[in-house]
């Protein structure tokens, strides 16, 4: 025997939550009132649409008549009734006018009905599917509209009141957007600031919802998911967990705009950022506990985030901040896939300042297995280590606002330099270190993390981790250093939960900083860059080869294989400053380069031959004629070339310094 079943669904439920800032009300969008109204309207649209229906309480237009509920869930129900179908077209249409009159035509019901034989699992699951499908089709709208005419072409007037009548203050939540101010921002702001102060915004949404329910085919399971996603994507669990955020961190405040379906939306002070973030990860991570205890792994795929953030002022109109986050969580959506092993250890995709990081669970790794190499990616852990980093700089001693802030005037000189050598060569000159002679061992590591932490995001975009300097991964960089200026920024304070706990690995600073910065210098600064300015091949070789060449040695350790150095020639830093003061005279770098390299070519030769396999090669013999006529004929002899291999030439000795005192 079959059912009449009964299907609707909240339409645009986002456009009626911020029609009131968008509506006549606008001058009033800054006002605490106004943003009351939308959290009210929140919890109206996620609480009262049960309600309102009758499958929750006893007032609804089909209360009492509800046989059996298949869905509930995401501003969707699915029920059957014992109603005649005459009766329930009657009911559907006085829910449709309820909605759309007290909304003031910003709330729209969708509906459906149908006949379906639900006595088994398999046509309750079936009559969830069609009626799905149904309220997505066009033919659905339609059939509404048509049915509805007559006051869907009335005029009605929005009243702000009518939809923010039952406003509910207290609790864990703050009463309004600016109680997120901190106190210490209080204190500290001056006369010209006072009342204004920066919050960020968090839009996140679940990732994966549509298939992983394509995939359930069980009736019981669907329902069980769908009751968890009702329970844990709610204003009331929301505020759940801020309280539980609240005993570690007193000065944590949410300010809740929207939460229900699979949207979590609201605002937090700066320096609650990344809490904030902490606190979407959360309620998905139980969530997805909870629906692995009720129904397991094999029915249901796992739950993953996408997060849009930005940063705005508390006085901001919220219609501008609202669009912004909206673009940013899009972005985080649309990002490329990761590999099969990441993609199931993914928590969260998080978009900046339209920089889209991956937050992936660490990976126990043993030295002996062979996993599967990392995505050429940016990494939220990146961000989080960033932060460490440069508070552990700031607290050395080291100037790292303004380090920062001049590499990001640095990087953005690309623009004027098409050719990329002259940007390149900013870039690397500032991230030289400037401490590894300091007494304070903890200034020398401090800078030496930091140092990594920029190098190792400039090699994003490149699976095998080489230097980057290509437009893309350069406005990448801009826009992760700007994040990382605004965190360190002290009237903002940012505080994370994560112990401040950083991993000082020498051997990965010996990677990064020196071979990878090494290895770009040596394989584009001083000859791929070149070529692509159309200097003949066996010129840049030859030029290169009369400075510099890469070589190896045994390592000592029979266990290890050969290790890789630079042979170079004896010349001072200030010789090559000494090269452009003398207008890049060719004769007379000559003769300076001579007065340091008296070693001829038997004498190299010989010194090789000595050479024991497990030592180091000397220095380079200098070859003056080939030095005179290789740059004469390819025209390298230039400023730009000569600062490339003073850079060259100061990293190599700092590498050297390193091994020697770490």
């Amino acid at each position: 025997m079959k059912d009449h079943v009964v299907a609707i669904s909240i339409d645009k439920i986002q456009t009626a939550l911020f029609e009131v800032v968008k509506s006549g009300t606008q001058e009033k969008q800054t006002n605490s009132g106004t943003l009351r109204s939308i959290m009210a309207a929140s919890r109206k649209i996620s609480r009262d649409f049960y309600r309102d229906v009758g499958i929750e309480g006893d007032t609804g237009e089909f209360a009492g008549t509800v046989k059996e509920i298949l869905l509930q869930c995401s501003g969707v129900c699915i029920f059957t009734t014992t109603c005649a179908e005459d009766e329930i077209s009657k009911r559907l249409k006085r829910l449709f006018a309820k909605f759309y009159r007290e909304s003031g035509g910003k709330l729209i019901l969708k509906y459906v009905l149908f006949t379906e034989d639900v006595s088994t699992g398999n046509g309750k699951l079936k009559a969830i599917q069609s009626a799905k499908e149904l309220l997505k089709s066009k033919v659905c709208m339609n059939q509404v509209v048509k049915e509805n005419q007559e006051i869907l072409f009335q005029f009605l007037k929005y009243h702000e009141e009518d939809i923010s009548a039952q406003n509910e203050e207290g609790g864990a939540f703050v009463p309004t957007i600016n109680d997120l101010r901190s106190a210490e921002q209080k204190s500290n702001e001056n006369e010209q600031d006072r009342g204004s102060f920066r919050i960020v915004v968090i839009k996140a949404d679940l990732d994966g919802m549509g298939s992983a329910f394509q995939k359930i085919q069980d009736f019981e399971v669907y329902q069980e998911v769908s009751s968890i996603l009702n329970q844990y994507i709610s204003m009331e669990y929301l505020e759940e967990k801020v309280r539980g955020f609240q005993i570690n961190n007193s000065e944590f405040k949410v300010y809740p705009l929207y939460v229900a379906g699979d949207d979590i939306f609201f605002a937090v002070g700066m320096e609650n950022l990344i809490e904030g973030i902490n606190l979407c990860k959360w309620i998905v991570k139980e969530l997805n506990s909870a629906i692995e205890d009720a129904v397991g792994t094999a029915s249901f795929n796992k739950l993953t985030l996408s997060i849009g953030l930005d940063f705005a002022f508390n006085r901001e109109p919220i219609r501008y901040y609202f669009a912004r986050v909206e673009d940013q969580l899009k972005k985080a959506k649309k990002a490329k896939a990761l590999n099969k092993g990441e993609r199931d250890r993914l928590v969260a995709r998080i978009c900046i300042n339209d920089v889209v990081y991956y937050d992936v669970k660490r990976e126990e790794k043993k030295e002996e297995e062979n996993t599967e190499a990392e995505s050429d990616v940016p990494k939220w852990e990146h961000v989080i280590h960033g932060l460490k980093v440069a508070k552990r700089a700031e607290k050395e001693g080291i100037e790292v606002t303004a380090f920062l802030y001049e590499l990001l005037r640095k990087l953005k000189v690309r623009e004027e330099d098409p050719t990329g050598i002259i940007h390149s060569n900013l870039v690397l000159y500032h991230l030289l270190p400037q401490y590894l002679d300091d007494p304070c061992k903890g200034k020398r590591k401090a800078e030496l993390l930091l140092l990594e932490n920029i190098l190792s995001f400039m090699s994003y975009g490149k699976k095998t981790k080489e230097l980057n300097f290509d437009e893309t991964s350069c406005n990448k960089l801009v826009k992760y250093i700007s994040l990382l200026i605004l965190l360190c920024d002290t009237r903002f304070n940012i505080r994370e939960d994560e112990q401040f706990r950083l991993q000082y690995d020498e051997d990965k600073i010996r990677k990064v900083v020196f071979n990878r910065t090494l290895r770009y210098l040596y394989e584009n600064s001083l000859y791929n860059l070149w070529l692509n300015q159309g200097v003949k091949e066996n010129l840049v070789d030859e030029m290169r080869d009369v400075f510099v060449k890469s070589t190896t040695y045994r390592n000592p350790d029979p266990k290890k294989r050969f290790v890789q150095v630079y042979q170079t020639l004896q010349i001072t830093n200030s010789m090559f400053m000494r090269f452009k003061r003398f207008d890049m005279d060719i004769d007379a770098a000559a003769v300076m380069i001579t007065a340091l390299n008296p070693k001829t070519k038997g004498q190299y030769l010989k010194e090789e031959k000595e050479r024991k396999c497990t030592q180091p090669p000397g220095n380079l013999y200098f070859r003056e004629k080939d030095f005179k006529s290789t740059a004469a004929k390819s025209g390298l002899w230039r400023k730009e070339y000569v600062d490339a291999l003073m850079i060259f030439y100061r990293f190599n000795r700092a590498k050297i310094h390193y091994l020697s005192t770490k």
